[in-house]
């Protein structure tokens, strides 16, 4: 159903007007508990109205999920751009492909959705429907839009659920279809700002390569950020993306401790992410380093080693995440196999929080260094500068005013 306001009464004010017979719920882990109450609304506004929810939680235990909700009558397990149209036209019985019922969750049968193979069958997403406003870069305040430019990873980590979902193999649009896209929104919607969605927007280095091509050769006059792997990366791939618009590169550090690395199956080494960094300065790329504190095989030191090589290195941003057992990954099915985990209450299952117990390292431990090692990174002179110098070369004096304060607020909340 389309969006509606932020709180129940808006919520509860659209289902009266709209009246659906269907309510479909993405979720997620950590707000999962608060989004199910959709579900127990929508009954009690309209009676007759199926609800199903989506998302990697209900698609790794659609079982548990139902049982959270009674009001919930269905859960969609995997991708459900073609099992949740199916179940809402009648074409699947109560175990059918890709959707669980509450009838049957305590059978354990459990029935995939088929994967989209065509990507390209998607239509353009309905901006239209959603308050575009809500979606502003930080620095210009200009707005902008995610586009997905493919789905699957191969690669095996063990902290990642998102294979839960999308699976293994790599799915890619075609590039003609992102082009169209962006001219489209280009002509309704004004906007020419993006975030290039996908696990790794350089996993297929072909692919990454004709893209930029292609918006080389249309003249697309776009900005745009993406998330890669340090070892997908090249100096002639990176400056090509810089051509076509890509001003940052967002990569997966997790850590710079090698033992932390291979207990976890990141499959790269320190020197890489090393290289990957000073590769994309020298291409003139802004780089963000996303890092975990906490996973297996973490220590004291381990925690000291990423830390103060993330400051040697010349990355420009840094978040630093706790290690989240999320349902899905192979992380979490260890934590609960070994009883690692230090609640079951999935509020407490996102990034600025500690769930997962570790031999040697208390919780309490790794959130005091994750606030520490935020201040230590930001609050240095160079990286100050770097953050002012980007505000001033993307956006205008009011725009600097306002990331100044509000840095400045988010720095010491770390």
């Amino acid at each position: 159903m389309p969006g509606g306001g932020g709180g129940g009464g808006g919520l509860e004010s659209l289902l009266r007007e709209f009246v659906p017979d269907f309510v479909v719920i993405n979720t997620a882990t950590p707000t999962i508990v608060n989004d199910l109450r959709a579900a127990a609304l929508a009954k009690g506004v309209c009676p007759a109205v199926k609800t199903i929810a989506i998302g990697i939680h209900p698609s790794a235990l659609p079982g548990a999920t139902l049982k959270l909700c009674p009001d919930l009558d269905a859960v969609c397990i995997g991708e459900p751009e073609r099992a949740v149209p199916e179940w809402v036209g009648g074409k699947v019985g109560p175990a059918g492909a890709g959707v669980l019922s509450q009838g049957d969750r305590d059978t354990g049968v459990r029935s995939t959705a088929k994967y989209l193979e065509n990507l390209d069958e998607l239509p353009f997403p309905a901006w239209q429907l959603v308050d575009r406003r809500n979606y502003r870069l930080p620095f210009s305040a200009r707005e902008f839009l995610l586009i997905n430019v493919g789905r699957g990873c191969p690669q095996g980590c063990l902290f990642c659920a998102a294979r839960t979902y999308y699976g293994n193999a790599v799915r890619l649009r075609s590039v003609d279809r992102v082009i169209r896209e962006m001219k489209r929104n280009a002509a309704d919607f004004a906007v020419s700002d993006y975030l290039f969605w996908a696990e790794s927007f350089t996993q297929e280095r072909d692919y990454a390569a004709s893209l930029c091509e292609a918006i080389l050769k249309e003249r697309l006059d776009v900005r745009w950020v993406c998330n890669a792997r340090v070892d997908q990366v090249d100096g002639d791939l990176l400056r090509l993306m810089k051509r076509a618009g890509c001003w940052m590169i967002g990569y997966g550090v997790e850590s710079l401790a090698e033992e932390v690395l291979r207990r976890n199956r990141k499959n790269v080494v320190p020197r890489q992410i090393e290289e990957a960094v000073v590769t994309a300065k020298a291409a003139g790329l802004a780089v963000m380093a996303h890092c975990v504190f906490g996973l297996p095989g973490e220590t004291e030191e381990t925690l000291k080693v990423t830390e103060s090589g993330i400051r040697r290195l010349p990355v420009d941003f840094v978040q630093y995440y706790t290690a989240v057992p999320f349902p899905g990954s192979e992380l979490y099915a260890w934590a609960v196999r070994e009883g690692r985990l230090l609640s079951d209450d999935f509020v407490r299952f996102e990034q600025n929080s500690t769930v997962l117990r570790l031999d040697g390292l208390p919780a309490e431990k790794i959130a005091g260094f994750r606030r520490t090692a935020y201040l230590r990174f930001y609050l240095r002179p160079r990286v100050i500068w770097n953050v002012f110098r980007l505000v001033l070369s993307r956006g205008g004096p009011a725009d600097f005013l306002r990331t100044f304060f509000d840095f400045g607020r988010w720095a010491v909340s770390r």
